[in-house]
């Protein structure tokens, strides 16, 4: 039996915990870039504007959402997994003209500024569009148990960058 046979026979409950360790990787790195820069974020003169603040608080509630259906999986509980699904699906919508939203105005206050890098720009644009398709492209798998999951990981991965980068 070839490796690609094998691979494709397994189960999908064979790889379940390794999503459980992919979300804490990615809690970790937004911990750590944005909470790291915490602080000195809040305490900015002029105050950063409120889109930002709206903007973590989407993310959050994201990441809290993707979170909580890992592990009603996990607990067996697929049911409200699914339900939790489309609310979770709504809320990634709202994050990618947030997103870039964002990304905008966080290049534009920081103009001038020692940290003002406009090229990573792109990188916004980039993460935006690589998580609006492993998005859909999970939503449009959700019966397909492995490909759905493996999307929907690569969804969080895609956009886990900015939280390793922190504040502007």
């Amino acid at each position: 039996m070839s490796a690609t046979t094998l691979a494709a026979t397994l189960p999908t409950r064979s790889d379940r915990k390794v999503y459980i360790v992919w979300m804490a990787a990615i809690w970790l790195a937004m911990l750590g870039g944005f909470g790291l820069d915490f602080a000195r974020y809040v305490h900015e003169s002029p105050p950063p504007p409120a889109l930002l603040h709206v903007h973590a608080a989407v993310y959050v509630a994201w990441l809290v959402l993707v979170t909580v259906q890992i592990f009603l999986v996990e607990a067996g509980n697929v049911r409200l997994h699914m339900r939790l699904g489309w609310a979770t699906a709504i809320v990634s919508a709202v994050m990618v003209p947030l997103g870039l939203a964002a990304a905008l105005v966080d290049q534009a206050r920081l103009q001038g500024h020692p940290d003002y890098a406009p090229q990573f720009l792109a990188l916004e644009f980039e993460e935006m569009f690589a998580f609006s398709t492993f998005m859909i492209a999970g939503l449009l798998t959700r019966k397909k148990l492995a490909e759905h999951k493996r999307l929907m990981i690569l969804s969080a991965v895609a956009i886990s960058d900015a939280a390793s980068r922190g504040y502007g």
